[in-house]
């Protein structure tokens, strides 16, 4: 036994090093065939090098943007490359009287709330039919910013959740002893979690009362449970 253990792993092994030298020339080939696309082309100068292919993931991000077609992962903070980007794209969608149907995949654990307001506002002031699709999960903030589209929509296998969070009191250290900055920071917070619960209210057709005792249990539903609930409208 102890011999048919040790031969599978060294079949396996030698499994792995061939998957790992078919994925070494499957790049090389598409390397190779880019830089000949773009000598054909005349886009590549005599230093250009090996052409990266974050530029072809790039172009077609842009290309999908024209459409209006955006994704939002990873966590929605200020210092994020990818929701930067996304707030950049939706300005000027917006500014360029943008009138197709925006569309947005989502998957993100949520974060900022100053931030996911700001892009809650920025999505509900442009005049277009919207839609969000989640494809993973839409949690905190990620789960205000759903609310923004007129279609709501989630796989089957998506999670949502909605909470209170501890507003502005997470970001950094307080100081007590600076008791009036701390009460207006609290009163902030208290005006952002109405601001919060009245959009889900609105939205999900739920009561005031009810979202904020949903908000309080900080449970994450499945896709029916946000169905249910009217977070979402329809699952795919």
């Amino acid at each position: 036994m102890k011999y048919d253990i040790i031969k599978v792993a060294i079949e396996l092994l030698k499994l792995i090093e061939r998957i790992l030298k078919r994925r070494v020339e499957v790049l090389a080939r598409l390397q190779s065939y880019l830089q000949t696309r773009l000598s054909s082309q005349g886009k590549a100068g005599a230093n250009d090098g090996l052409y990266d292919i974050n530029k072809i993931v790039d172009k077609r991000f842009f290309d999908l943007w024209e459409q209006g077609v955006l994704i939002l992962i990873d966590k929605i903070e200020p210092d994020n490359n990818n929701v930067s980007r996304m707030m950049k794209c939706l300005i000027l969608l917006r500014e360029n009287g943008f009138k197709g149907n925006l569309k947005v995949y989502i998957d993100s654990p949520g974060g900022s709330t100053n931030l996911s307001l700001q892009m809650y506002g920025l999505i509900r002031s442009m005049d277009c039919h919207k839609t969000a699709i989640v494809i993973g999960h839409a949690f905190s903030g990620a789960a205000i910013v759903l609310q923004a589209f007129n279609k709501r929509i989630a796989t089957k296998n998506s999670a949502i959740l909605i909470h209170n969070g501890d507003i502005l009191l997470n970001e950094g250290f307080v100081d007590f002893d600076k008791i009036d900055e701390v009460i207006e920071r609290i009163k902030t917070r208290d005006y952002r979690r109405e601001t919060i619960w009245k959009i889900l209210s609105e939205k999900s057709g739920a009561s005031m009362n009810v979202v904020r005792e949903q908000c309080k249990k900080d449970q994450i539903m499945n896709a029916t449970e946000a169905l249910a609930f009217g977070l979402i409208d329809e699952i795919i």
